[in-house]
């Protein structure tokens, strides 16, 4: 008991030395790493299967990081970007067609992230119309950030797109996409 109150006495200097960080880590300007980005963009490309011609649904929410916490909710808006496809394919040696307008929809292209969180809380969505597809060629969509609510914060250039893969036939849909939880399907067909 003698070495444990012993040990007390000697740590608890150390303990009171001990000083909580100041909010922004003491920089100058700490707003300047605030980023707006999609996290589903980050990993490589994988794949979920869906039954043709069930629609489905797409959710992609938006994601703030920055060294101080989202003093305001923001309103990150999406849309489809089908010129980046060519790019993508040359890029990654791909072959790539680009999705058809005729075979999806934005239900909302706007992702909401409340002050204070990292993560959206209302996604975006997007319908995959299943029963649109010409034939059963491999398709990409690019989905990215086109505006954010507060022109404070920055856009994160390397995850401001979410490159999305779709192959439908007449036994299965193919949608993928990273493995990340920011980014769901849904089957719709019973709602």
């Amino acid at each position: 008991m003698k070495k444990f109150v012993l040990y007390f006495v000697l740590l608890l200097p150390l303990f009171g030395a001990c000083k909580a960080l100041p909010e922004g880590y003491g920089l100058d300007n700490p707003g300047q790493y605030s980023r707006i980005y999609l996290a589903a963009a980050y990993n490589g490309v994988q794949s979920l299967t869906l039954e043709a011609p069930k629609p489905a649904e797409v959710k992609v929410y938006a994601n703030y990081s920055g060294l101080l916490d989202l003093a305001a909710d923001v309103n990150v808006a999406l849309a489809a970007d089908l010129t980046l496809v060519s790019k993508y394919n040359s890029e990654n040696g791909a072959s790539f067609k680009a999705l058809p307008q005729a075979c999806f929809n934005w239900v909302s292209n706007t992702s909401f992230i409340p002050a204070g969180h990292s993560t959206a809380s209302v996604p975006a969505v997007l319908n995959i119309i299943t029963t649109a597809f010409p034939d059963d060629a491999a398709y990409l969509l690019p989905v990215r950030i086109t505006s954010v609510s507060d022109p404070s914060l920055t856009i994160n250039s390397r995850l401001e797109t979410l490159y999305i893969g779709v192959v439908c036939s007449a036994s299965a849909l193919y949608i993928t996409s990273s493995p990340l939880s920011d980014f769901t399907i849904s089957n719709t067909e019973n709602w």
